[in-house]
C-alpha cells in the first residue's frame, strides 16, 4: 500500500499490485540452518521451514504471494489519459463547458466502498444519507461528559465574544487573545448571533473539549468515506449562540470547494429555536441550479469560489424536501455544503452549537485550487488524516 500510494503521488495510476516471489520461504530457510537466525522461540516458523519442509513449504510461500506479503513486487501503473486544459476564462465564459468539467471533476471521484464502516453502523447511515440527501443527524453523538464539558467552554466563549462583538462595527472582526478565537459580528447587529471562529492554527491557545474536536476520528472518518478521499480534516470550528430575533438567514451554498460541515447542537433545538434547514438532495447539482452555480463562479461573491444566495422562487421549484436541524442536545447534523441550505427565525429561546468545517482531498478541490491559487499548493494536512 505504501508503495502503491508513493505511486499515485507522482500523479500515476496504480493498475495492479503483485508480490509473486517464489524464494522468500526457502531463504530463510537457508538462513537459519545456517545458524544465522534462530526460531527456537517460534513454532509456527520452525514446524514449516524445519520441521514439515517438504509438505508444507511451498504451501506456505504460496500463501505469501497470494497476499501481497512477498519481498518481490511488481506495481503496474499507467500515465492518467491526458485531458485538455481549461481556463479560468473559459470556464466562467461559457456555462456549458462549466458545467461539463464539473460532471468530469466528480466523475473521478469513484463511488465510496462502505466495508470499512460494515461495522460502525451510525457512521454507516450517516454516508448514506449524505448521499441521499446531502444531510444526516447522528442522535447522541456526543457523550454526557464530553457534552458537558463542551457545553461549558462554549458559553464561555460566547460571552467573552459578546462583549467584544459589541465594540465592533456591522460586518466587522474582532480577536479574543486569551483563548485565539477570531470574532465576527453580522451586517445586521440585529441578527441574534454571536460567533466566534476557532481556526487550526490556534489550536494551542483554544480551550481543551473544543480543541479535541478538531481531531475526532468519527467525523473525520465520514467524511473520508463520504468523498472517497484519503485524508480530510476540520480546519475551522464555530462557536455560535442564536438568541430570539426577527431576522433569519436566507437560501445559500456555502462554497465551490467540497467541504461538509458537523453541526453539534449545544442545547435542545427545536423549529422555534433557529435550527439549520437544507434543501434535501441540493447538494447532487440539480439542472434547475446549473445557471446559478455558474454565475457564482462567474462572478460570486468572494472571487467566484464561496457563498453565494440563490433566488427563493428558484430554490422553492426544486425537488425535494426542506430538511430542519432540530434535535436534542449532543445530537450531530453533517451537512455537505454544495447544498443550499440556511438558517431559520429564533422565535424563543436560544440555540447554542458548535460547526466544525472539514476540508478533503478531492479532484474538485485541487482544480479550484489550481485556477484560482495556482502558485499555491492545495492544501492537504500531511499531519492529520
Amino acid at each position: 500500500d505504501a508503495l502503491a500510494h508513493l505511486v499515485r503521488s507522482v500523479g500515476l495510476e496504480c493498475v495492479e499490485t503483485l508480490t509473486p516471489g517464489l524464494l522468500d520461504a526457502d531463504l530463510v530457510r537457508q538462513a537459519v540452518l545456517r545458524g544465522h537466525h534462530d526460531i527456537a522461540d517460534q513454532p509456527l516458523l520452525r514446524d514449516v521451514l524445519v520441521d514439515h519442509w517438504e509438505d508444507r513449504g511451498d504451501a506456505f510461500q504460496s500463501f505469501l504471494a497470494s497476499h501481497g506479503l512477498s519481498s518481490h513486487l511488481w506495481i503496474a501503473a499507467k500515465k492518467p489519459k491526458a485531458r485538455a486544459l481549461v481556463t479560468k476564462p473559459e470556464l466562467a465564459k461559457d456555462q456549458r463547458v462549466f458545467t461539463r468539467w464539473l460532471d468530469d471533476l466528480d466523475a473521478q471521484r469513484r463511488t465510496p466502498s462502505l466495508d470499512d464502516l460494515s461495522h460502525a453502523h451510525h457512521e454507516l447511515d450517516i454516508v448514506q444519507q449524505l448521499q441521499s440527501s446531502g444531510i444526516a443527524r447522528w442522535d447522541g453523538f456526543l457523550p454526557d461528559d464530553q457534552l458537558r464539558a463542551l457545553a461549558s467552554e462554549a458559553r464561555s466563549i460566547i460571552d467573552r465574544a459578546a462583549v467584544i462583538s459589541n465594540t465592533l462595527p456591522p460586518s466587522g472582526r474582532g480577536r479574543d487573545e486569551a483563548n485565539g478565537a477570531d470574532v465576527w459580528r453580522g451586517m445586521n447587529p440585529h441578527d441574534g448571533r454571536t460567533r466566534a471562529n476557532f481556526s487550526r492554527e490556534s489550536i494551542e491557545s483554544m480551550p481543551n473539549a473544543v480543541r479535541s474536536l478538531f481531531d475526532d476520528e468519527r467525523m473525520s472518518r465520514i467524511v473520508r468515506t463520504y468523498y472517497n478521499a484519503e485524508r480530510a480534516w476540520c480546519n475551522a470550528l464555530l462557536v455560535e449562540r442564536l438568541a430570539e430575533s426577527r431576522t433569519a438567514d436566507t437560501w445559500h451554498f456555502d462554497k465551490l470547494f467540497d467541504q461538509i460541515k458537523v453541526m453539534i447542537l449545544l442545547s435542545d433545538t427545536t423549529e422555534d429555536n433557529g435550527p439549520l434547514r437544507y434543501k434535501a438532495g441540493s447538494h447532487h447539482r440539480p439542472p434547475e441550479l446549473d445557471l446559478f452555480f455558474h454565475r457564482s463562479f462567474a462572478g460570486g461573491p468572494i472571487d467566484g469560489l464561496d457563498f453565494n444566495y440563490p433566488p427563493r422562487p428558484l430554490v422553492e421549484k426544486l425537488p425535494g424536501e426542506s430538511v430542519l436541524g432540530t434535535g436534542r442536545a449532543g445530537d450531530a447534523i453533517f451537512f455537505d455544503t454544495l447544498g443550499i441550505h440556511s438558517g431559520t427565525l429564533c422565535w424563543s429561546g436560544q440555540r447554542l452549537a458548535l460547526v466544525a468545517a472539514f476540508n478533503v482531498a478531492t479532484p474538485r478541490n485541487d482544480a479550484l485550487y489550481a485556477l484560482f491559487f495556482p502558485k499555491s499548493p492545495a492544501p492537504r494536512a500531511d499531519t492529520k488524516k
